[in-house]
Order: C-alpha cells, then sequence, then structure tokens
C-alpha cells in the first residue's frame, strides 16, 4: 500500500458557498499489488460528520447539516483499504476542513411586554427597549427603523440601541408599532419586523355621560336607560352611583357599566334624580361626573271627574244657547298627556246639549217637558295621550216644565155640563166626575165650587174632580141645581163651568086619598055599568111613579062592583033586598116600571 494523497478541488479568495453535494477535495492512492489486493476503497474514519468521501473515486463532498455557527472546522481522517481478502492493509490521511461563515441568520428579538404611558410620564422618559442580536458568528449590531403605527413620531426609536423614548405627548389610545431590525451582516441584509404594542392614558374620563337624560316613566323594570364607557384609564373600569340613589330606583353593572331601572318610575311622585358616577381604573385613576335623570311624562293616569254622577235643572222654556253647569276633569299627567278633550258619550240622541272643550255643558237645542222630562247624559273626557285614557262622569238634566197651557173642562160651547141624579141616590156616593186636563205634562189642577151649593148637598174631591152626594136628595122640594165650578193650576190659570143637575123622580111617596072615607047612596036597581061614585087619589111623585091604580081589595065578594079608573061602578044590579050596605076598601097602587 502507498501513501494516501489528498489534494484541493479548488479555492478562492472570497468564502465560497458549498451546498450539499459540493466538491471539496479528491484523494488519490497507489497499491503495487495486482488484483482484488490492488484495488482500494476510500472511506472516512468518523461517518456521523456532514461530509460524503465518495468509496471509488475518493471525492470529498460536502453533506447535509454545515453550520459555521454550530461547528467552524473538522479534522477528518481519510481511509484507503486494499480489497483484499486475506489480509486487508489501508493508509490513512488527516484533512482539515474550515467552514468559514455565511449571513444567514436573522435577528432575533426579546419580546416586547406592553407599554403603558401614563398622564405622569415625563417627556424623553425611556419607554422600553428593544433587545435584538444576530446570531452569525462576529455580525455587527443590529440596526431599528421604525416603519409603522405611529404616524405622528410620538415615540422615538434609537436606530442604534433599540431605546423607545416618549418623544412628545401622545393622544389617548392604543398604538401598535411596527420596527424593522437589520442586521449588521454582508449582502445580502436579512431584516425582522418587530412588534410592539403602547397603550396611552389620559386623565380618566367617562366620555358617554350626558349631563341629563330624559327617561319615559313607563320605561319597564329592569330596562337598561344608559351605558357608560370610560376614557383615558385601560384595563377594567369599574363603575358605581357615589349619590342620588338612596330609594334604589336606579342599579349600576360596575362592569359593563350599563344603569338598569330597579323600581318603576313616577313621573307624579318624583319628577328628576340627582346621579353621581363614578369610574375608577384598575391604576388608580378615578372620575366622577353628574348624571340628571329627568322622568318624562308618559300617559299612565286617565283623567278624572270630581264626582261619579252630577244634577242640573233647567226650564224648558230657556233660551238657546243657555249655559248650565261647567264640569271638567283633571289628569295627574303632564304636557300633552294632560290635555283634555270633553265630549258627551250617550244620553244625546236628541241633541239638546252641548259639551265644548272648556268642560260647559250648554242647551242647544229647544227642551219640551211635555215630551221629555229628563235626560241622564254620560260625559266624557279624553286625554291626549297615545293611547288616549278616558273617564267618565253621568250627569241627570231634570227638565222643569213651564205652564203653557190653561186647564180645560169638557163642556158644551155654552159652558154647560148637564147631569142626571136620581133623588134616591145614595148619601156619601159618587155621582159623577167633572173632566178637565191641562195640555202641560205633569201639570197638577184642582177642582172646586164656586156657587151653587150652599145648602151643602155636594162636594167635590179638589184633585179627581169627582162630585159626591153629602145630603139626601127631595125632587119634590128641589127638583134641579146649578153648580158653579172653577178648575185651577199651580199658576193660577183657570177654567169653569155650570153643572145643570136635574134630580129624576123616584118612587118614594105614597098615593093619598082625598079623604079618609067616601060614602055613597044609591037606588035600587042601580044598573050595571052605572058609576056609583068617584074616588081622589094624588101622588107627590111623578110620571109613572105617581100614576095610581084603584082596586077593591075587601068587601065584595060577589064582585058586584067594579073600579074604571078613579071611578067606581055596578057590575051587576044592586037589590036593596038582597044586600043594602057595602063596606068596601079601595087600595092604591103605584107599579115601578124599569
Amino acid at each position: 500500500m502507498m501513501p494516501l494523497n489528498v489534494s484541493k478541488c479548488f479555492f478562492n479568495s472570497t468564502s465560497p458557498t458549498f451546498p450539499p453535494g459540493s466538491l471539496i477535495v479528491t484523494a488519490s492512492a497507489t497499491d503495487a499489488d495486482s488484483g482484488t489486493d490492488g484495488e482500494i476503497v476510500f472511506s472516512l474514519l468518523d461517518p456521523d460528520v456532514p461530509f460524503v468521501l465518495e468509496p471509488d473515486s475518493g471525492q470529498l463532498l460536502v453533506g447535509v447539516g454545515l453550520d459555521a455557527e454550530t461547528q467552524s472546522s473538522y479534522e477528518l481522517v481519510l481511509l484507503a483499504t486494499d480489497k483484499s481478502t486475506t489480509v486487508p492493509r489501508s493508509a490513512s490521511v488527516t484533512f482539515t476542513v474550515s467552514v468559514a461563515d455565511e449571513n444567514d441568520n436573522s435577528p432575533s428579538c426579546d419580546v416586547v411586554g406592553e407599554i403603558v404611558v401614563t398622564p405622569d410620564t415625563n417627556i424623553g422618559t425611556i419607554l422600553g427597549q428593544l433587545n435584538c442580536i444576530d446570531p452569525d458568528p462576529g455580525a455587527p449590531t443590529p440596526r431599528f427603523t421604525k416603519v409603522s403605527g405611529d404616524p405622528n413620531n410620538f415615540f422615538l426609536i434609537d436606530a442604534g440601541t433599540g431605546e423607545i423614548r416618549l418623544a412628545t405627548r401622545p393622544d389617548e389610545g392604543i398604538y401598535k408599532i411596527q420596527v424593522d431590525v437589520e442586521d449588521g451582516g454582508a449582502d445580502p441584509l436579512l431584516t425582522i419586523r418587530m412588534p410592539f404594542q403602547v397603550k396611552v392614558e389620559t386623565d380618566l374620563h367617562i366620555d358617554t355621560l350626558p349631563l341629563t337624560l330624559p327617561v319615559a316613566e313607563d320605561t319597564g323594570w329592569g330596562d337598561t336607560i344608559l351605558t357608560l364607557t370610560a376614557a383615558g384609564g385601560y384595563g377594567p373600569v369599574t363603575f358605581s352611583i357615589m349619590s342620588g340613589n338612596g330609594d334604589g330606583v336606579f342599579h349600576i353593572d360596575k362592569m359593563s357599566g350599563a344603569i338598569k331601572l330597579l323600581k318603576t318610575l313616577d313621573k307624579e311622585g318624583t319628577d328628576s334624580y340627582a346621579l353621581v358616577i363614578k369610574a375608577v381604573s384598575v391604576n388608580g385613576y378615578s372620575a366622577e361626573s353628574n348624571l340628571d335623570v329627568i322622568v318624562t311624562d308618559a300617559n299612565d293616569n286617565s283623567p278624572k271627574y270630581s264626582n261619579s254622577y252630577d244634577s242640573v235643572k233647567v226650564s224648558e222654556g230657556v233660551s238657546t244657547p243657555t249655559f248650565l253647569r261647567q264640569i271638567t276633569a283633571t289628569d295627574a299627567d303632564t304636557g300633552a298627556n294632560a290635555v283634555i278633550s270633553y265630549s258627551i258619550l250617550s244620553g244625546n240622541d236628541e241633541m239638546k246639549f252641548s259639551y265644548d272643550s272648556t268642560g260647559n255643558l250648554q242647551v242647544v237645542a229647544t227642551l219640551d217637558y211635555d215630551l221629555t222630562q229628563t235626560y241622564i247624559l254620560v260625559l266624557q273626557a279624553t286625554d291626549n295621550g297615545s293611547p288616549a285614557l278616558t273617564g267618565t262622569t253621568s250627569v241627570f238634566v231634570e227638565v222643569e216644565g213651564v205652564d203653557e197651557h190653561v186647564p180645560v173642562i169638557v163642556k158644551t160651547s155654552s159652558g154647560q155640563i148637564f147631569k142626571s141624579i136620581a133623588e134616591d141616590a145614595a148619601v156619601g156616593g159618587a155621582l159623577f166626575q167633572i173632566s178637565a186636563a191641562d195640555a202641560d205634562f205633569g201639570s197638577e189642577i184642582s177642582f172646586s165650587f164656586t156657587g151653587g151649593n150652599s145648602d151643602g148637598h155636594f162636594t167635590i174631591d179638589q184633585n179627581s174632580g169627582v162630585v159626591y152626594l153629602v145630603l139626601p136628595l127631595d125632587r119634590q122640594n128641589i127638583p134641579s141645581y146649578s153648580l158653579d165650578i172653577l178648575v185651577s193650576n199651580e199658576l193660577g190659570q183657570t177654567d169653569s163651568a155650570t153643572v145643570e143637575i136635574t134630580v129624576t123622580d123616584a118612587n118614594d111617596n105614597d098615593p093619598v086619598f082625598d079623604r079618609g072615607n067616601y060614602v055613597f047612596e044609591v037606588p035600587h036597581g042601580t044598573a050595571a055599568g052605572d058609576v056609583i061614585g068617584t074616588l081622589a087619589v094624588s101622588d107627590r111623585d111623578e110620571g109613572v111613579n105617581g100614576r095610581s091604580t084603584l082596586s077593591i081589595t075587601s068587601g065584595d065578594p060577589g064582585s058586584v062592583f067594579t073600579v074604571n079608573g078613579f071611578s067606581i061602578q055596578a057590575a051587576a044590579v044592586l037589590d036593596a033586598n038582597v044586600e043594602d050596605l057595602y063596606s068596601l076598601v079601595v087600595s092604591s097602587i103605584v107599579y115601578y116600571y124599569f
């Protein structure tokens, strides 16, 4: 085996780049033996290196994983071994490979935590530091360039050190700044973009709080009326109500700032609340602000009348229009919700009344007591809310009649009334009724005698006009009466008539002979039919009641005599030898005719 020789493939004055597979050197060896004993195979003593030695050609190639930052040089032992099958022989040579650095690593930076600028941070204050390195050996310090996130240059980045300073007073907000970090190696330059965030706090203030907040009184329980936010303090801000909420109407969610109602509002009870709101940030800043909650009216009250019922009287003779009464309602609401209009809801079918916007109830059409004496009006008050609410009251209107008509007695054109009364009419009984009327509805009339009743035979019911008999009548003494009747109403208006009463006869008198005994002498042999004598009979009654009929009731058993009218006649020849004296009883009878 001859010595192993290694020769460079090539070198140049700059550090070449050798990708995997690049030829570094070629090893050569000679062997004087022949056959397989003279055939040579090349290998590396340490196979775990980033190089490859071709076994046949002896070419040393770049492998995978060559990195100057990890290992900058290698001592390689190259072996040449013959292929002897009996006693293999080998030779070796040591070859040093130096790995020159390449600018193949970008700068590496530490993460910058959140930077907070508070109201008391001074201009020029160092806020933070960008800490970056270049892993390439011997690389110079990285360079820093701000590229975005700070258009107004509130913050200064030192290009050489990466120091972050406050350049001027910034506006509140969050600034997301981007910085390019460039390494200092040879071309090509490698750059990374480094982000960091600056939060600028100003004085904490509540920025959504109005000075006054109108809230409708019908806002629902649990409803959110306002949500507060605060500015100037980063991180969680908590809210609270410091004062003005003694009755616990409001609740504020300390984290979200939502103000809600815990109780219903009532403008008529409390129309405003002066709340003091406080906001506190986690860094200890606080702010207070006033919130005046103005309760606006909701239409939650109906119009109300002072009385549910009223009454009024009016004469039917009033002129139109005539004011009756002002009947108004009140509404506890305010503004438009308390504006009331009036109307007649029912009872005014005849359109006799009006009810105007001022609550005046008036008669606007002629009233007629004779047709309608009462009206029940339902008055309605309607507010101007939405939806509108109403209230009602009832008014009883009593129409008082005017006596437009005089009383009139039903009588003949001559002013007389004719009546007939039996003389045997019962004392105390009703004889007849005077018919009279007053065309005025409900008018009361009364009756009286003004003459013709001086002896008090009659009386008249002053209300009904019925005439009663007080004393017995006697036609034979007083056959007629003339009663003067007067009828009058409440106003003293009158009418009169004369009642001509005729007393009709009653059979209340017996017939009377003009003497108690009659004596008649007749000759013997008086013939039948001859008049023996005439009787005189009288009756104070009249008509049929005074007509008497005579008859022989005794003393003539043989019917020798007969009566013809008021005369007694012989019914047969009178014979003194047979009977010379007769005592006749003659009766006078009055027959009733119906």
